[in-house]
């Protein structure tokens, strides 16, 4: 059987027989077929959601919550909850972002919270003298003068 094609020469003719190297056209409706017999489908590119942008900021604000002596954690803990209620409502994407960022800023909240209270012991249990003050104890007594 014979089928119309177009060529990538214009000086052949219109109509080839079935060989490789021509596209043949096709009509609407038509099945396109691939080398193994096979129609083939064509699938529509699926949409992609956009990502919320406080669940990005509260992921970078999660991670630097440890630099940052637990400033930036507690934003991180208390926007990654907003974002997570945005991206339950809007059904855009990063909630895994917006939950690492929030997980993060809980921790190290916590984790600065601990640190500052034992600080906030030890210095409390130092001996105290009269006239100076506090008074710690040397590390190396030898190097005293």
């Amino acid at each position: 059987m014979e089928r119309s094609v177009v060529t990538e020469r214009p000086d052949q003719p219109e109509v080839q027989p079935d060989a490789p190297g021509y596209v043949y056209l096709y009509w609407p409706g038509q099945h396109m077929y691939t080398p193994y017999g096979q129609p083939y489908v064509h699938h529509p590119a699926i949409p992609h959601r956009r990502t919320n942008g406080l669940a990005i900021t509260t992921l970078i604000l999660g991670l630097t919550g440890f630099i940052t002596c637990g400033v930036t954690s507690i934003l991180a803990a208390v926007l990654g909850l907003v974002a997570l209620g945005q991206i339950r409502r809007d059904h855009t994407g990063g909630r895994g972002m917006a939950l690492a960022g929030t997980v993060l800023g809980w921790v190290f909240t916590v984790l600065w919270i601990i640190y500052w209270v034992w600080v906030s012991v030890v210095l409390a249990q130092a001996p105290v003298s009269p006239s100076t003050g506090p008074t710690r104890p040397r590390p190396w007594p030898a190097l005293t003068l």
